[in-house]
């Protein structure tokens, strides 16, 4: 009878090991898988990709920086607008995302949105408790997750012109239309939670170098 106790002890204990293999801590305990977004609550429909989701359904702001890097020269800030929405797209993320990026004219600031909700990267990771968290120069995490919610590879860098309050940053790649070495424009480091994330180095990043761009939905 004992052995037969063990036995039973056994097999329940190798299924648990299997099921903790196939399904990581995350989805067991209900949580959304790595780069899936939980849907806000009743009475709010999936919002469709490309499309910004209602303020009232939107319990979070999704925030990444994306897997590819890119030269300085997006054709302006609607180029680099693109390249988030199509990371975005291809990720299968809802919403409408713009680049945390600045020309001399035009402030990351005033370009995205305001909200009062917690500004999460996809996978989970809160980085910022509202908008005015995201701007106080402190972040609760660096934005280091991509659109599919990994680790953003190597260059660490994303291209910014921006201060971590919001205010545009000179030089900018000659308003993001330049890959010329000497152009320069400012960068933030995505390994960094400080300052830094938004603004890093003490001197504007070569315009030919690769680098990311940090991606905020709207």
């Amino acid at each position: 009878m004992r052995h037969g106790l063990v036995t039973v002890a056994g097999f329940l204990a190798a299924v648990l090991l299997l099921a903790s293999a196939l399904y990581p801590r995350e989805e067991r305990e209900g949580a959304p898988p790595r780069g899936v977004v939980a849907t806000a609550g009743a009475g709010c429909t999936a919002a469709a990709i490309g499309v910004a989701r209602p303020a009232a359904c939107q319990e979070m702001v999704l925030v990444f920086v994306t897997q590819s890097a890119f030269q300085g020269n997006f054709d302006g800030l609607a180029g680099a607008d693109a390249r988030c929405q199509e990371a975005a797209r291809q990720a299968g993320l809802p919403g409408v995302f713009r680049a945390w990026l600045s020309t001399t004219a035009e402030p990351a600031g005033a370009r995205v949105a305001h909200k009062d909700v917690p500004y999460v990267m996809p996978g989970g990771i809160r980085v910022a408790d509202n908008y005015a968290d995201l701007t106080d120069g402190d972040l609760a995490h660096p934005i280091d997750r991509t659109e599919y919610g990994d680790a953003v590879p190597s260059p660490f860098l994303a291209r910014t012109a921006t201060t971590p309050d919001g205010q545009a940053l000179s030089p900018t790649c000659a308003d993001w239309t330049s890959r010329r070495r000497y152009d320069g424009g400012w960068w933030g480091a995505t390994d960094d939670a400080t300052p830094a994330w938004s603004r890093t180095g003490v001197l504007p990043g070569r315009c030919d170098y690769l680098a990311h761009l940090y991606c905020v939905e709207q």
